[in-house]
């Protein structure tokens, strides 16, 4: 039997940019000298081989994300690497705050270090669109009112019936709900780290 492990790691793609500032994950208030890098998150079965490719080349004209660039990519992510703490991803909020210059280069590491002990799995996933959103919504949707048409309105059901009929259709409803608020966790907790960051930003 094959074990295929979905669990994803980051795989350094390019440097997108350097910048000085205070490491604040050490002891020493000397400034470090951080790279800020491009990385695509591969499945972790797949890492050893991946990183042994050959990278390839920045195509003409390609833009890097970032500030004046363009946004992550769904297999992409940007992190923060130095020499005394290794390398650290950005949660997508940072990074969209980031990119719209909102957040100063010099600012990420003091800012992700404030954030660490709070981030969640969902803060560096890429956000559902809103077609998948739909896709999800409307046959939920479907499913919950037409139990409930069938057990009010269609005749041929005795009580014990439209009740169990009831039933049913408010456990899909609840199964279709808490789908919905698992797909749409990045977005939401995105808009709070965003408010939190700006507050961090501006003290």
């Amino acid at each position: 039997m094959v074990y295929l492990n979905l669990a994803v790691s980051p795989l350094k793609v390019r440097e997108l940019r350097r910048v000085r500032a205070r490491d604040p994950w050490a002891a020493s208030t000397i400034e470090a000298e951080w790279s800020i890098i491009l990385y695509r998150m591969v499945m972790a079965d797949y890492l050893a081989g991946e990183a042994w490719k050959k990278p390839k080349p920045r195509a003409p004209g390609e833009v890097d994300p970032g500030p004046g660039g363009r946004a992550l990519r769904r297999t992409e992510n940007v992190g923060l690497e130095t020499a005394g703490s290794g390398f650290r991803l950005m949660p997508r909020a940072l990074f969209s705050l980031w990119r719209e210059g909102r957040v100063r280069d010099e600012a990420l590491p003091r800012l992700l270090h404030q954030m660490e002990p709070h981030l969640k799995a969902a803060d560096f996933r890429p956000p559902a669109s809103p077609i998948m959103i739909g896709l999800l919504a409307i046959p939920v949707a479907a499913v919950l009112l037409g139990f409930i048409a069938v057990a009010l309105f269609m005749p041929g059901f005795n009580p014990v019936e439209r009740k169990v009929m009831l039933g049913f259709g408010l456990f899909a409803g609840a199964v279709g709900l808490a789908g919905l608020l698992f797909v749409t966790l990045p977005q939401r907790r995105h808009r709070r780290l965003v408010r939190a960051i700006l507050g961090e930003a501006s003290s």
